[in-house]
């Protein structure tokens, strides 16, 4: 059930724009989108792989400034446009910068109580806007876009999802990047652009975010086999896939 495959030439071999640093959003290599046909020419879902239930969630895993948004948007982009199936991110920073804003390294101390439970808060509402998303009728895709970096919290994030009664295959997506050259880009190029460091001094930004990063790493646990169905990218150029079967996740599996 598991696999693991690396490129043939590192990070020269892996797709230029699968890199968070990298925007050029070459898709021309296939422009064409994969429809399923209506009307007379209507062909059933199971033919196609797919059945009415085969909903999918995916739940991001990693530290800070790994690249999980942009995977997350690439596989959205994939989805939406080569297989006409509607897909959608739920950010928790986006629902925490919405409910208690801006905040600052030490508000991410998993020994903080306060900001622990604020941050479940935020995450709740991430999940019950992706519950109501998920409940619609058709085939979807939800991505849940957070750390998730410890157990006690994919252990949440599942519980939740299963007490909805929701009928939806589930994985996780695991960014895991230890090469300092990548994560000094990605945090330089994106982390400080985005709205918890809007006109503070870049040196400081910096700071702060490696300190929020080392809150997050103090804490991490990797994916295993106790978390089901996942796929682990390692530096952008070596997959690690597990127990992934069915129509919607293993065209997510191809797509990273």
């Amino acid at each position: 059930d598991m696999s693991t495959y690396t490129s043939d030439n590192d990070r020269s071999a892996y797709p230029a724009d699968i890199s968070p640093s990298k925007s050029n959003g070459s898709i021309s290599y296939n422009p064409t989108p994969h429809l399923i046909p209506e009307g007379d020419n209507a062909v059933a879902l199971e033919v196609t792989g797919s059945t009415a239930t085969d909903k999918l969630i995916i739940i991001m895993v990693g530290l800070p400034a790994t690249g999980k948004t942009y995977i997350a948007k690439r596989i959205c982009r994939y989805i939406t446009f080569f297989h006409d199936i509607p897909a959608q991110i739920f950010n928790s920073s986006n629902y925490r910068r919405k409910l208690f804003g801006v905040m600052p390294a030490n508000f991410f101390d998993h020994s903080n109580a306060e900001g622990l439970a604020q941050r479940t808060t935020a995450c709740n509402a991430a999940l019950d806007d992706l519950v109501d998303y998920m409940k619609k009728d058709g085939v979807r895709v939800a991505v849940y876009d957070a750390t998730c970096s410890t157990r006690e919290r994919r252990d949440h994030v599942l519980k939740k999802l299963v007490d909805e009664n929701l009928h939806c295959n589930k994985m996780f997506v695991e960014s895991i990047c230890e090469e300092e050259e990548f994560l000094e880009e990605n945090i330089r190029e994106l982390k400080l652009s985005t709205p918890d460091y809007h006109n503070i001094d870049p040196d400081d930004a910096a700071k702060d975010f490696n300190e929020r990063r080392e809150q997050y790493k103090a804490v991490y646990e990797p994916l295993d086999d106790r978390d089901g169905s996942y796929l682990t990218v390692f530096n952008y150029c070596k997959f690690m896939v597990n127990k992934v079967r069915g129509y919607l996740p293993l065209k997510v599996r191809s797509v990273i």
